[in-house]
């Protein structure tokens, strides 16, 4: 069973494998049966581009191109600035704008009834701008730039007149927006260089002002002078409030030890020897022997050491007054210098700081001032001599070959067109075809 199931399954496998092949006979052999179709589906292709190419009419090209100038000679302008250039799309806006053309139709087409004039949106498509491609890829705005716009039209000399209006139109109302704002605004800047001269004029008289009323450099040397007496009066108070306080206490100790001395000493003296041996020699009376003892003299000393202790009493008190009044002098000395000081130099704080105010303002002023010289120079020179950025450079001609159409390309287009068409249909009609026949 299972030997007579299987040679079933590989014909049917190979039967499938023999309908999906695509045999490349067939397609030729199919394809020359229908070969009338597909000739008369070229045919009626090149029938139709032929008529096209016969209807169309025939267009003529002018074209122009522009350049622009910046408005300030690069041989003036040392520092690069020239005038204001727009971008190229800029240029492209301004070139196709709705009132430009519309203006240049109502000009060029005058003669023309309204509804047979061309709109702006025909004269889009009419016209072909271009920049220059080194100023297309270029990342920064160029100083240069030239524009070529080209227009086409059936009629060669409406082609060339409303390419002529377009450009006289296109410089008149446009002119004006590459032209340098230093040109423009000529009397602006004019009032803006004296008033920026008045206002230095009177930071300067004010500057001048102030360092002839104030010296600065005396005041320095004030300072200095404060700062060094100051110096020297705090140097000699702390050396006499070191040396008090010995000398207090060498005082109370005079005091200690005058308080134990006595101010005078008492002194007994009797007869002297030689005295004595001369009066014993004598024979003497018992009245004359009991008044012996009488003749001792008492007598009262001043205390050396008392006197001396009372002098260095007195001295180092002398001492202790001298160095208090002292103390207290420079103690209000050196308090003056310090408020002195301090006034001093917030003065002198005061003057550098307007003293550098007015020379910051002075510096700033000076800088604008050279700054709007330089524009001021610039705007009266493209005033004068810059007054026309925008040249033509190539003028629109009469152009006597019209523009190619493309008829070659457009017959083999349409050639190739209908042998597509023709084959698809010859195709598909055989495939039609063999189908009926697989279901008949």
């Amino acid at each position: 069973m299972d030997k007579e199931t299987y040679p079933v399954m590989r014909n049917d496998f190979d039967g499938w494998r023999d309908d999906s092949e695509i045999d490349l006979v067939d397609i030729i052999d199919s394809l020359w049966k229908h070969k009338k179709l597909i000739a008369a589906f070229v045919a009626v292709c090149l029938i139709c581009a032929s008529a096209y190419l016969t209807v169309t009419p025939r267009s003529y090209e002018s074209r122009t191109t522009l350049l622009f100038l910046p408005p300030i000679p690069s041989e003036i302008d040392t520092e690069g600035r020239g005038g204001v250039m727009l971008t190229p799309d800029t240029y492209i806006t301004l070139a196709t704008a709705e009132d430009l053309l519309d203006d240049v139709i109502n000009l060029a087409y005058a003669d023309e009834k309204t509804e047979y004039r061309p709109t702006t949106d025909d004269m889009r498509r009419k016209m072909k701008v271009q920049l220059a491609k080194s100023a297309e890829s270029a990342k920064e705005i160029p100083n240069q730039m030239t524009m070529t716009v080209s227009l086409k039209d059936k009629d060669p000399k409406k082609a060339m007149n409303a390419l002529n209006i377009w450009s006289s139109l296109f410089i008149k109302r446009n002119a004006q927006h590459f032209v340098d704002r230093a040109g423009s605004s000529f009397e602006f800047i004019g009032e803006s260089v004296k008033t920026v001269k008045t206002d230095l004029e009177k930071t300067e008289d004010r500057l001048l002002a102030a360092q002839r009323a104030d010296s600065i450099p005396m005041l320095k040397a004030q300072l200095q002078t404060t700062e060094k007496l100051y110096s020297e009066f705090l140097s000699q108070y702390n050396k006499d409030v070191v040396a008090l306080p010995p000398l207090v206490a060498k005082a109370k100790a005079a005091e200690k030890l005058l308080s134990l001395e006595s101010e005078t000493k008492s002194l007994s003296k009797g007869m002297s020897k030689e005295a004595l041996w001369n009066f014993l020699s004598k024979s003497l009376s018992d009245s004359e022997l009991k008044s012996l003892r009488e003749l001792n003299i008492e007598e009262e000393l001043l205390n050396n050491q008392y006197s001396y202790l009372k002098t260095v009493l007195a001295n180092t008190q002398l001492e202790i007054s001298s160095l208090n009044a002292s103390i207290k002098d420079l103690k209000a000395k050196t308090s003056s210098l310090k408020k002195e000081h301090a006034a001093m130099y917030a003065k002198l704080l005061g003057m550098e700081t307007e003293v550098a105010r007015l020379q910051r303002e002075k510096t700033t002023l000076q800088e604008s001032y050279v700054d709007l010289s330089k524009k001021y120079q610039l705007s009266r020179i493209t005033t004068v001599e810059a007054t026309d950025p925008i040249k033509i450079v190539e003028k629109p001609i009469l152009s006597r070959k019209p523009v190619s159409r493309g008829g070659l390309k457009i017959l083999c287009l349409a050639g190739l067109l209908g042998l597509f068409m023709g084959i698809t249909a010859s195709l598909l009609m055989e495939m039609i075809s063999r189908k009926r026949e697989q279901e008949a």
